[in-house]
């Protein structure tokens, strides 16, 4: 008995379908950038400049995998309105769930440019994190800023004015960490200011998710 058990355990691997390396979605291999910038628009036009954010996703063997789903998930993000239209027919906004999602490209890239705004009635001094999915498989996570605090008019003087008073605080309100780096400084100001002045996020993306 002792013997046979053996071959029935190699007979029944045997009998297994093998799996390809390309159905994983390796989050070690995978790329995530650390930051994204959700943005407004200009006649209907995402921000494409100043909020590109590409995700691309390979497998175990390092392969870019093809066809597969990425959602960006802002559960975690009360403050964020996401625009309930993306203005991009590869993407897909659930405002229940506040996902965006897209397919990628056989390059394995998920382009993203995502449309929304801030409520400053829930704003928070922390940092703003979203996750990022490969079908079911957690890639990472991005650190989340708004070019558009208050929702009105796209990216304006009020939404500067508003950074100057998180700036005041001292404390690190991820709204406004426009560069990426963690934490408020006269980079972000720069980082917006030139979004502000090529004019491409001059328009809210409405209408909002409710």
């Amino acid at each position: 008995m002792r013997k046979t058990l053996p071959l029935l355990a190699s007979l029944a691997l045997c009998s297994m379908p093998t799996i390809a390396a390309a159905d994983f979605h390796w989050p070690a291999n995978s790329t995530v950038p650390p930051h994204l910038q959700v943005v407004a628009m200009h006649d209907g036009i995402p921000d494409r400049d100043a909020g590109r954010f590409d995700v691309i996703v390979r497998d175990l063997a390092n392969n870019p995998v093809d066809g597969v789903w990425v959602t960006l998930d802002f559960g975690a993000i009360p403050e964020l309105q996401l625009a309930a239209d993306p203005r991009d027919p590869e993407e897909a906004v659930n405002c229940a769930a506040r996902t965006v999602r897209r397919l990628t490209s056989p390059a394995g890239v998920a382009s993203f440019t995502v449309l929304g705004c801030g409520s400053n009635r829930t704003a928070q001094p922390s940092l703003l994190v979203a996750k990022v999915w490969a079908a079911d498989v957690l890639l990472g996570t991005t650190h989340v800023s708004l070019l558009d605090f208050d929702c009105v008019n796209g990216a304006g003087a009020n939404d500067f004015g508003l950074w100057l008073g998180d700036f005041g605080t001292g404390l690190p309100y991820g709204r406004g960490d426009w560069d990426g780096s963690g934490a408020l400084g006269a980079n972000d100001l720069s980082v917006w200011l030139e979004a502000f002045g090529r004019g491409n996020s001059a328009e809210s993306a409405s209408p909002f998710c409710p």
